[in-house]
């Protein structure tokens, strides 16, 4: 293992390079507790993000449930929608499934939200990302994973209180 002396007030003392392994190709601790760092700042940021989404939205969800909301007018009805069901769709697909190319989207939205979250989750262990860019990612990705279910929910249900929290 190479080493570097140095000397420091008359004494020698003996430094270790910044980059060099040991003889069996391990990295340093130093190296290991700042990876560890780094995946705790990673869950730190997720956490906070999805702080930053989930409790607006259940303060939101509450308003809406208590019926504050309840006066809005919102515009409900497969009319409101571009998507007609064809006559075909409507024999494969179950009555509940009023706009299935619609509730396909939403559920794309929840599948790119998750896919996104684990690639800003890899980009920000691989250092490509800052900790304010992680953050603004995982807070658009959190809310894409919150709007797919309501807006699906809106879709499959045609209530006003699902039209109020899709607005």
């Amino acid at each position: 293992m190479a080493e570097n002396l140095t000397t420091t007030n008359m004494t020698k003392k003996r430094v270790k390079p910044e980059n060099c392994e040991d003889s069996l190709g391990k990295q340093k601790a130093k190296d290991q507790n700042d990876a560890e760092i780094d995946s705790f700042a990673m869950y730190k940021v997720m956490f906070r993000a999805f702080l930053s989404v989930i409790l607006p939205s259940c303060s939101i969800f509450y308003l809406v449930y208590m019926g504050v909301f309840d006066s809005v007018f919102t515009e409900n009805g497969i009319e409101h929608y571009a998507e007609r069901p064809g006559l075909g769709m409507k024999a494969l697909l179950p009555k509940w499934m009023k706009m299935p190319l619609n509730s396909a989207v939403n559920f794309g939205y929840v599948i790119m939200a998750a896919y996104w979250c684990a690639y800003t989750s890899a980009a920000f262990q691989a250092n490509r990302i800052t900790l304010i860019d992680a953050y603004i990612s995982y807070i658009f990705n959190f809310m894409a994973g919150c709007y797919g279910p309501i807006q699906l929910l809106r879709i499959l249900t045609q209530l006003p209180q699902f039209a109020v929290l899709d607005q």
